[in-house]
């Protein structure tokens, strides 16, 4: 199947008057909703924008966000969500990189030296809410048109642009709900950025399943919290910072009964955030996936350690670096590779770099991980390749080693890098964020080094240690690798 009827058109049909967005104390049905797309979509066509042209969003989530998303897909236009907290140096970048006809934007201003036409979000609203605007209703989507360019989090290199098809989009609303369920009576908590995957996608999730979005603006762990009881939220996605911020904003107070399943990615939670999943019983999933794959791929419960993927996708351990791919038996390291629906078309403007992430038709995923023996199988995840330390010979996956320094009362969480070593060749380096110790004393070097050699053979022990007051993050909760090296070249400077 190349083309399917638009969505939102369909939808409007089958469940015209079902709440489709609230935002604050605005509700929208889906009926309403298609009149609005209707009516920007052709405010955009008048603005010139046609099949394969990019619109840029720097915007923050919002009711008008999503509409414009449904908009561009049915002009078979291309959305480019921008990361309206990056610097401008990085957003003219990503403008000049995606080229796009016009940028949208709120109150983030558009940064000098861009180049693009821009047109503010409001004003865009009041034009299609006039008279003469020639709607635009909706007829077929093209499958495998690219629908988004969404740049990567740049968490251990500069951002690229993953093209997603409509395809994709459509695969990873199904794969999610033939694991958890899908139905109308759902309402979605977007509380995560628009310029994140894991928050785009659920534009589509909510929209195909006839669900409800509740959308909030920022992130604020108290109003999260009153509004998964308020707003009866049965699915959320969170990174594991949000989570433990609203876990902490709930106190004593037990999970909504609505809330069915949280989606947890951006990596491993803490020893203590686990420890919390389980005294409250949260329905807590975790995710591994990526830009690349469309959001989750693959899940775990939030006691296991091991990664099942999602239907239809696969996810297999390659090993070594032959050019035909072959596959590692379980409990042999290798990489990890991905194959499916889900997986993206390719990176923007970049066919070399794009060709040097496939091979034998799976996406090579640059992460590391184990097959699990037994019947159930499952990818154990021990990190990004880059990440992988060599310290006098011996491989040190960072995952590893900052588990357990998650385990030491005095550690909130942990960065494990390695640094130039005359005599290791690399080091291995920890950035520790604390969090309150009885007495008022961090622990010194060689406590935490104690404390490891009982838990972690002696040659993954860091030889050097910095506590801060936060590590470096992205802005969806990964820490940036990058600067917590360059944190450690500081202080070694004499």
């Amino acid at each position: 199947m190349s083309e399917v009827p638009d969505w939102l058109l369909w939808r409007s049909r089958a469940s015209p008057r079902a709440l489709a967005l609230k935002e604050g104390g605005e509700e929208t049905s889906y009926g309403e909703l298609q009149g609005t797309v209707s009516r920007l979509a052709g405010v955009l066509a008048s603005r010139g924008l046609r099949r394969g042209d990019r619109l840029a969003l720097l915007m923050r989530p919002c009711s008008t966000y999503v509409a414009l998303v449904h908009a561009v897909a049915r002009l078979g236009a291309v959305a480019v969500p921008l990361n309206h907290l990056q610097s401008g140096p990085e957003l003219v970048a990503q403008i000049k990189d995606s080229r796009p006809a016009l940028v949208v934007h709120d109150a983030a201003a558009v940064p000098e030296g861009s180049g693009a036409d821009i047109e503010d979000a409001s004003a865009l609203v009041e034009r299609s809410a006039a008279r003469g605007v020639e709607p635009v209703a909706g007829g077929r989507l093209r499958l495998s048109a690219t629908h988004a360019i969404v740049y990567t989090s740049g968490s251990s290199g500069a951002p690229k642009g993953a093209e997603l098809t409509l395809s994709n989009l459509m695969w990873n609303a199904v794969s999610v709900g033939l694991r958890v369920g899908a139905s109308c009576e759902d309402r979605w908590l977007l509380c995560m950025p628009l310029f994140h995957v894991g928050g785009y996608s659920i534009i589509f999730r909510s929209l195909l399943y006839g669900s409800g979005l509740v959308i909030h603006e920022s992130f604020d762990p108290a109003r999260v919290s009153a509004s998964l009881d308020d707003d009866r939220v049965t699915l959320v996605s969170f990174v594991p910072t949000m989570l433990t911020d609203v876990v902490a904003a709930r106190g004593e107070a037990p999970a909504p009964s609505s809330l069915r399943a949280i989606f947890l990615g951006g990596g491993k939670p803490p020893a203590a955030l686990v420890a919390a999943i389980r005294r409250k019983r949260l329905p807590v999933l975790l995710t591994y996936g990526m830009t690349e794959t469309c959001s989750q791929v693959a899940l775990c419960d939030a006691s296991g350690d091991a990664y099942s993927p999602l239907l239809p996708s696969e996810v297999a351990v390659a090993s070594g670096s032959t050019r035909r791919l072959a596959f590692a038996p379980p409990g042999e390291p290798g990489e990890i590779v991905v194959r499916g629906p889900t997986v993206f078309k390719g990176l923007w403007r970049r066919p070399g770099p794009t060709r040097a992430r496939f091979r034998d038709g799976w996406l090579l995923t640059g992460d590391l991980g184990v097959l699990q023996p037994g019947a159930e199988g499952g990818v154990l995840v021990l990190g990004r390749k880059e990440e992988v330390i060599v310290s006098g010979g011996e491989k040190v996956f960072p995952a590893e080693v900052e588990a357990a320094l998650r385990e030491h009362p005095a550690v909130k969480d942990a960065a494990v890098v390695g640094v130039e070593d005359e005599r290791w060749g690399q080091a291995v380096a920890a950035a520790l964020e604390a969090k309150g110790v009885s007495g008022g004393r961090a622990p010194s070097d060689s406590e935490l080094s104690s404390f490891l050699r009982e838990r972690i053979a002696r040659y993954k022990v860091p030889k050097r240690y910095l506590f801060l007051d936060v590590l470096p993050r992205t802005a969806t909760g990964k820490v940036r690798r990058r600067d917590v090296r360059a944190l450690f070249e500081e202080a070694a400077r004499p």
